[in-house]
């Protein structure tokens, strides 16, 4: 410990509550380690949004229990960020939640300021999104007021429990203009795109007899993502020796994937086959399916559906 540990003394791990196991060793060997003079967590226990990768154990009461002798509990109960009439509506409202009253710890309001806030309760989804409705445009009725003034946040964009699709369909029947954030599909995140690129790739070396590309993905599930070469977003740089072994595989796949099917629509009297690879994922040849013999033998089957 004396050898690996950093030289540290004084150690601050916010948004503690997201703390995973993993995580809590390493913190351990920190709070252990002799020279650390200080060690301090800061977070809310009911602000958890991560038990999906393990942070779902509540690590303050763990060192309050086994670290009792180290830690002094200092509750931060005012809030500087919200004037006092949002935290008394806040407070009703996530009161509902709690078994006891007593368990929510009451917030203080460290802001001088003061406005009114108004809360809506709706029957259900479809009610919920004309009654948006019906203050945008009370709103918009305000000189003052423009519709870029105006922000609706959401849980969900597309959950069941959400009246956002209700919503959108109202303010284009009402010809209100409107710019949605965060409702792009994961699928179009480059970063997400290379892994999946990658992913397909160690597949296909896996097990190289059959293989599925997906028609509206082809344009960039390919090694070329990778290099730039077809204008894709570089994330990392690869040396110019890396880019062309990439680029070379990935155009001697595609001239394969030519011939193969020249092959087969001559044999099935489909025609002459595709003219390009891009062609493949086109018109009557979507959803193509690759099923390959063995390597050696170096035998290609293309079956069409």
């Amino acid at each position: 410990m004396k050898d690996t540990c950093p030289p540290y003394t004084n150690i601050l791990i916010d948004e503690f509550q997201d703390t995973d196991p993993i995580q809590m060793e390493i913190f351990k060997k920190f709070i252990e380690y002799p020279k650390t003079e200080s060690f301090t967590v800061v977070g809310d226990i009911n602000q958890s949004i991560y038990a999906f990768r393990g942070s779902s154990k509540n690590y303050f009461k763990e060192l309050t229990d086994k670290y009792s002798d180290k830690f002094e509990e200092v509750y931060l109960s005012t809030n500087y960020r919200s004037t006092e009439e949002i935290i008394d509506i806040s407070q009703d409202f996530i009161a509902a939640h709690y078994d006891s009253a007593d368990d929510l710890m009451p917030a203080k309001c460290g802001s001088k300021k003061n406005n009114d806030v108004y809360f809506m309760v709706s029957e259900d989804n479809e009610r919920e999104a004309e009654n948006i409705l019906e203050i945008i445009k009370y709103v918009q009725a305000d000189d003052k007021m423009n519709l870029s003034d105006i922000g609706i946040l959401s849980r969900s964009l597309k959950a069941s429990t959400s009246c956002f699709n209700t919503l959108i369909e109202l303010l284009e029947k009402n010809n209100i203009n409107y710019n949605i954030r965060g409702a792009d599909d994961l699928k179009d995140n480059d970063e997400l795109k290379y892994v999946l690129t990658l992913m397909y790739h160690l597949i296909q070396e896996d097990d190289p007899y059959y293989t599925v590309v997906p028609g509206d993905v082809a344009t960039w599930l390919n090694l070329k993502t990778l290099t730039g070469a077809n204008d894709n977003k570089v994330l990392f740089e690869l040396s110019d020796d890396t880019k062309k072994i990439l680029n070379d595989l990935q155009d001697k796949f595609e001239k394969e994937v030519i011939e193969m099917d020249k092959i087969v629509c001559r044999e099935n009297g489909w025609g002459n086959g595709i003219k390009g690879f891009p062609g493949m994922f086109k018109g009557k040849k979507t959803n193509v399916k690759m099923k390959y013999s063995a390597v050696l033998k170096n035998q290609y089957f293309l079956m069409k559906t």
